[in-house]
């Protein structure tokens, strides 16, 4: 029960950053003790005697009018929380207190407004323990999930406006897959000459992490850990000898099938080949004026008989 000429006010202030409201009757000050609510950021007042001019509402750094905006915490989205598996369906929940006005959700991949979705599904449901109003929104982001979604940021917005302020609160959630193992081999032929350094390479793709494994065809050898570079994707060969030379394959696996495996043929030549060139002409040249020399010599043979 109220007395005569007594009454609750309710004014709503906003302000960036958030200050403590204070009040004044008739040069008595009062200050808000809890600026905070559980659920919205708003102000009661106690019981005040109500009078036509005696009241304001003031902030320590900002002057606040009086708007009705009911602010809701930030969302709450759920989901699976261990890694999912590449093709498992993903569905992400968030649900959030619309607030006064009515807050708008969106669902963004990092920064990109997510419009392409399979299905998105507003629920209204029960009023909350201060007599809120609780929404869910239900996305299903991919029904099956690919290894280009690990890692994405996937994150549920609320936003408000209200006379030129708009509020904003999120909750995201990073998106781990683990998907199996994909080898890309760079250079399917090396070549290098006897007693140089080489390098074969097999790309590895994979999440978590795969085991390497080098092995040279034919008699089977598998290559000791220590030539092995590049978290284990590039095979060292140094001081290469021709008996080094054949095809050598790298397999990659982790707990998802299937295995993946690439294949590098390696070759070691004697000598570089520009001295291999030289040395073809030099032998060509040399052929070719033996030959013009023996011809010359052959005519003068001829010419010096017919003279005689």
């Amino acid at each position: 029960m109220l007395s005569a000429g007594w009454s609750l006010l309710h004014p709503k202030c906003a302000s960036i950053p958030e200050a403590l409201l204070g009040w004044s009757a008739s040069g008595i000050g009062h200050q808000s003790p809890r600026p905070v609510d559980r659920f919205y950021r708003h102000h009661r007042l106690p019981f005040c005697k109500e009078r036509r001019s005696d009241f304001s509402a003031t902030t320590e750094a900002t002057t606040c009018r009086q708007m009705a905006l009911l602010v809701p915490d930030p969302p709450t989205l759920t989901g699976p929380e261990t890694p999912l598996r590449v093709g498992q369906e993903l569905v992400l929940k968030c649900v959030y207190t619309p607030g006064y006005p009515i807050a708008q959700l969106s669902w963004y991949n990092g920064t990109d407004l997510i419009t392409n979705i399979n299905f998105v599904e507003g629920i209204g449901l029960s009023l909350g323990p201060n007599g809120e109003r609780i929404e869910e929104s239900t996305i299903y982001f991919r029904n099956n999930v690919t290894k280009y979604d690990n890692g994405v940021n996937v994150t549920c917005r609320v936003s408000q406006s209200e006379g030129g302020i708009t509020i904003e609160k999120e909750t995201w959630k990073i998106l781990t897959v683990h998907y199996p193992p994909t080898v890309v081999v760079p250079r399917e032929q090396v070549r290098v000459f006897k007693g140089k350094t080489a390098a074969i390479t097999c790309q590895v793709d994979s999440n978590p992490t795969a085991v390497i494994t080098w092995i040279k065809l034919g008699d089977n050898t598998t290559v000791l850990q220590g030539n092995l570079a590049n978290r284990n994707q590039t095979l060292v060969i140094p001081r290469a000898s021709q008996r080094d030379e054949g095809t050598y394959q790298c397999s990659a696996e982790n707990d998802l099938p299937p295995k993946a495996v690439g294949t590098v043929q390696f070759f070691v030549d004697v000598k570089p080949y520009d001295t291999y060139t030289r040395d073809v002409a030099i032998i060509t040249i040399s052929v070719v004026a033996a030959v013009i020399l023996a011809a010359i010599v052959v005519v003068s043979i001829i010419m010096v008989k017919k003279k005689g």
